[in-house]
Parts: structure tokens; sequence; C-alpha cells
């Protein structure tokens, strides 16, 4: 009974310290990413600016790409209607 008690436990705090670890790495990336926004700044304005830069995921990144693509076709089709039919 002893050495799976013991068994459960070691793993249990191999998941604890593994928690922990995952938590550092997202505090110290969030802190880097901070202090790169700061050094980066001349002023308050630039910080804010650049720390929600750096603070966007890529996710949010494609989805503003997409948006922009979708946008340009849809004017680049108002601009081609508005010509009428091409003349060869």
């Amino acid at each position: 009974m002893e050495p799976i008690i013991l068994q459960i436990v070691l793993v249990l705090f191999i998941v604890f310290q593994f928690g922990v670890n995952l938590y550092d790495r997202r505090a110290s990336k969030e802190r880097e990413s901070d202090l790169v926004a700061a050094l980066i700044a001349k002023h308050l304005g630039e910080y804010a600016l650049a720390n929600a830069e750096l603070k966007s995921t890529t996710k949010d990144k494609i989805k503003k790409i997409k948006a922009e693509n979708e946008l340009a076709i849809a004017n680049q089709k108002l601009i081609n209607g508005a010509r009428g039919i091409p003349v060869t």
C-alpha cells in the first residue's frame, strides 16, 4: 500500500511542478514583452501602442489580414464594375 501512495504523490508532485513551470514561463514572457515595449518607446503614447502591438497574437493578426483582404477584394470589384466593359 505504501509504494502505491508514494507513486501517486510523486506523480502529483511532477504534475504540480509542470503547472508551475508553465505559469512561470507565461509570466516571464509577458514581463519580457512589457520591458521591450518600454525600451522601444520614447514617450507614454508610443509605449501604449508598442505594448498593444506586442500583445496581439498570431491569430489576431491573421484575422486582421483576412478582413483587409476581403475589403480590398470588395473595393476592386466596385472599381471594375464602375469602369464598364473593357474594349479590346
